[in-house]
Order: structure tokens, then sequence, then C-alpha cells
């Protein structure tokens, strides 16, 4: 009986930068609540995602960032702008920008029944 040996090269593949899915170009932000911005992007290898806005990194104390997810804790009117997130491989990379638009939600009233009222400004997009 004759064996013979052989070997099998390896096999590397790799897939560019791409989104899973496009993210939203704008964004309505409410004032004082948390705001969550997702870049879903995939590839192989993983891309490196960073998120900027006006081309400058993201003050830490309230802007957290967790993969491809950013968010904004307690958002202020000062958050509205442009926000930059970026994925990128050693294929390529993809960019988009997102618009938030920060509104103040108005005041919560509570009734005698513990109902909930709102009063707010209407936004019309």
């Amino acid at each position: 009986m004759l064996i013979s040996s052989f070997s099998v090269p390896s096999v590397r593949f790799a897939v560019p930068t791409k989104y899973n899915t496009e993210p939203k170009s704008s964004v309505i932000a409410y004032k004082n609540w948390d705001t969550i911005l997702k870049c879903d992007i995939f590839g192989y290898p993983s891309p490196v995602i960073t998120w900027t806005r006006s081309r400058k990194e993201l003050p830490v104390n309230r802007h957290v960032i967790d993969g491809d997810t950013l968010t904004i804790r307690n958002t202020t009117e000062d958050d509205g702008g442009a926000y930059v997130c970026q994925g990128a491989n050693e294929l390529g990379s993809v960019m988009a920008v997102i618009w938030i638009f920060v509104k103040d939600v108005g005041k919560l009233k509570v009734n005698e029944n513990n109902i909930v009222k709102l009063e707010a400004v209407v936004i019309v997009l």
C-alpha cells in the first residue's frame, strides 16, 4: 500500500469594508435624552470603526463609543451637527455623515390620575 502525503496551501480571503445597512443621513435627537447612532459595517478583516465630529475626536465625558455604536448621553443643543462614521480595513473604507438635529421634547405633566401629558413642540420634517 502506497500512502502519499501532500500539503494544501492555506487559503486567505478578505472582504472589503461595506455597509450592512446604510446609516440615515439625519437624526432627530431630543434634549436631555440619550441619542444612539449606529454604523452597521462589515468586512474581513474586521474594519476599524471611528466616530468623529467636524474631523475632531469626540469628547469622552458624554460620548460613548462601543464598536459600531455612538451614544451621546444627556443630549444638549451643542450636540447638534455633523457626525462622521468611518470603517476601514486593508481593502478599503466607507464613510457616512449623519446630521443630528436637537429638539426640545417639551414638558411632562402628571395629572391627578397619574396620566402623563406631554406638552411638546410639533416637529415637521
